[in-house]
């Protein structure tokens, strides 16, 4: 989706719709693409971010979504939906962290595992020869 900047300027509630649709049709990419221009284009509101915010969860950018949801709280503090994305995406972003940890400690066990065995094989080899 592209945004065309040359052609009059849509109401913002015209925007707002399309983007509303975008996300009830799963278009995430050109959801987020919207949103941001309405935030660049218009004064940023809470709505906005948040619509922005759950187009990046959608995608799994988390780091950005929680960014959008922490902006929509800079405008309301006491906003609800935003409160709860930020802690669904703070654990979110602990748990991956947690299971990238196991990962690489499990890959490192195998890297380990298969230089033990060329170490084996190499030591075997020599016995034999």
């Amino acid at each position: 989706m592209t945004i065309d900047t040359q052609e009059p300027l849509k109401p913002h509630s015209a925007h707002v719709d399309e983007a509303v649709q975008l996300a009830i049709a799963g278009r995430w990419e050109e959801a987020v693409e919207l949103n941001r221009f309405l935030i660049e284009t218009f004064d940023p509101d809470e709505a906005t971010q948040n619509r922005l915010g759950k187009a990046l969860t959608e995608l799994g950018r988390y780091a950005e979504a929680k960014q959008a949801y922490d902006a929509s709280l800079a405008v309301n503090p006491h906003n609800p939906v935003a409160r709860k994305n930020v802690q669904k995406l703070e654990a979110l972003m602990s748990n991956d962290e947690d299971i990238a940890e196991k990962l690489d400690a499990q890959r490192f066990a195998a890297e380990e595992a298969s230089r033990a065995a060329e170490v084996a094989d190499v030591i075997a080899g020599g016995a034999a020869g």
